[in-house]
């Protein structure tokens, strides 16, 4: 690779070349979601075989702190990160946010054992460092890839985390009852090293996006003037972002109705895709009677339709977008499927008792409806703001997993409250134990059962005003009142 393409003199080789790019990028988030989920699954497991959750004795409440906690420190460097990715570029960024996750990644089964508040520690430590994920990711997809595959590349991204999930359910279950809970860390960690290796011999360094490339976009308007133009020279590297440019583009931020719109909506997702992360194993286990391995194999399949969703809308957004529909109404019809088809699943299970093979059937089309939202309303903040791709999109994402540390302890708050099994029950067979005692059958108690419903009732209604506010406020930017003046004089 040529110092000019280094420099920003030239054109990436992603330009070139997008879809190596967007494999790379994609199979990233696949390694950053397992080591962000496999919390879970040590969790949740046999504790019949040993799991991380029954060995140390923890109530679902210590369960619910522990799956938290990474979302304390994930939601503190957002703005912050995106802001270093688009003054040093993603590949800095992102290289950074690999080595961090894999140490504190690394270390889990060496601290555990200590106390759960050292656990509660590390998965912040782990929260901090992919907390520039996205926003590098999004800095990535703004400078090196062609507009006409950057909604295939979100696709992509946020299937490889669908597809860390699947992994992490049909890997590490297995794993954990041969070896022990503690590889369920030390398989992901290494994956991680090995990625990171990849990604620092052969990422494209940092180069700003052409100005010329927004304009023949279509995505420069008044409030996207606001921005830095540092960020935009090419040719030379960026230069130190002027305060009074800063200010005015935080007070875009929250004064631009679409954000809000986007703020609310990302809410809605991430209070319904967090609190299915964090308990779906465990209401599997506590509603059907099935082991984590039995769960494995049910809870993978609704995150294996949302991966084949998340790569099929990324492609249709595309296809509509090339003049077909406007900017605005793509983006509110994926987040309408992805809010309402779900809240529709989940109420369903709330206010009536189902069948194993109805509430799989269920889940599975839930959450796989979900994954539209990444090209609707995720995706707007990149196409609002495009010369700070990484930071305005790290605003929604913060605000978006803020849900991640509220949701989980909350839930085990309430399945607590409502006489859930604890996490020291154990499942052997399809009869719960605590302690050296058999407790019979696993079957839930009425309040047990009106606990679980409370729980996805709370989710259905954040869901209702995620889709409200977006369907409102999603559309008030000059990028989609632009896109709707060019659609008309088509037409």
């Amino acid at each position: 690779m040529s110092n000019k393409m280094e420099n920003g003199e030239g054109e990436s080789w992603g330009m070139r070349y997008p879809l190596p790019l967007i494999a790379l990028l994609s199979l990233g988030s696949l390694i950053m979601y397992t080591m962000r989920f496999n919390v879970t699954i040590a969790l949740n497991g046999d504790s019949c075989k040993g799991d991380l959750a029954g060995k140390y004795g923890w109530s679902n409440e210590d369960k619910g702190q522990v799956l938290g906690a990474f979302f304390y420190g994930y939601c503190v460097l957002q703005v912050p990160g995106g802001l270093i990715a688009t003054r040093y570029g993603g590949k800095l960024v992102l290289a950074i946010s690999m080595l961090g996750t894999v140490i504190f990644t690394a270390i889990v089964p060496f601290i555990a054992a200590r106390n759960v508040t050292w656990l509660v520690l590390a998965r912040v430590g782990c929260g901090l460092f992919q907390s520039s994920l996205y926003p590098a990711w999004a800095t990535m997809v703004s400078t090196h890839l062609p507009p006409n595959r950057r909604n295939l590349a979100t696709g992509a991204f946020s299937a490889g985390s669908s597809a860390g999930v699947i992994v992490a359910w049909l890997v590490l279950p297995n794993l954990q009852s041969q070896l022990g809970w503690q590889y369920c860390f030390y398989l992901p960690a290494a994956l991680g090293a090995v990625w990171l290796l990849v990604w620092v011999a052969v990422a494209p360094s940092h180069r700003a996006p052409p100005r010329a490339t927004v304009e023949k976009d279509g995505l420069l308007d008044e409030e996207s003037r606001l921005i830095p133009k540092a960020i935009t020279d090419t040719g030379s590297s960026a230069q130190a972002v002027p305060s009074q440019t800063l200010l005015q583009w935080v007070v875009a931020m929250f004064t631009c109705p679409a954000m809000w719109g986007v703020y609310f909506c990302s809410i809605a997702v991430g209070w319904v895709f967090y609190t299915l992360l964090s308990f779906l194993p465990q209401y599997m286990k506590q509603r059907y009677s099935l082991d984590l391995e039995h769960a494995a194999s049910v809870s993978v399949i609704p995150y294996a339709l949302r991966f084949v969703v998340l790569l099929f809308v990324g492609r249709l957004a595309d296809w509509l977008l090339d003049g077909r529909v406007g900017r605005s109404k793509v983006r509110k019809v994926m987040t309408a499927v992805a809010l309402i088809v779900p809240a529709a699943a989940l109420l369903t299970l709330a206010l009536s008792v189902q069948t194993e093979t109805v509430a799989i059937a269920l889940l599975v089309i839930g959450v796989g409806a979900s994954g539209s939202v990444n090209v609707g309303a995720i995706y707007a903040p990149i196409e609002m703001y495009p010369e700070t791709a990484g930071a305005s999109y790290a605003m929604g994402n913060l605000i978006g997993n803020i849900p991640g540390f509220v949701s989980p302890p909350l839930t085990g708050w309430i399945l607590d409250q409502g006489g859930c099994p604890k996490a020291t029950a154990k499942v052997c067979n399809g009869t719960a134990t605590v302690g050296n005692s058999t407790a019979g059958p696993v079957l839930i108690s009425d309040e047990c059962e009106r606990a679980w419903g409370a729980v996805f009732l709370i989710a259905v209604g954040v869901s209702v005003l995620g889709v409200i506010s977006y369907s409102v406020l999603g559309g008030m930017h000059p990028v989609y009142r632009q896109s709707r003046s060019k659609n008309s004089a088509v037409q």
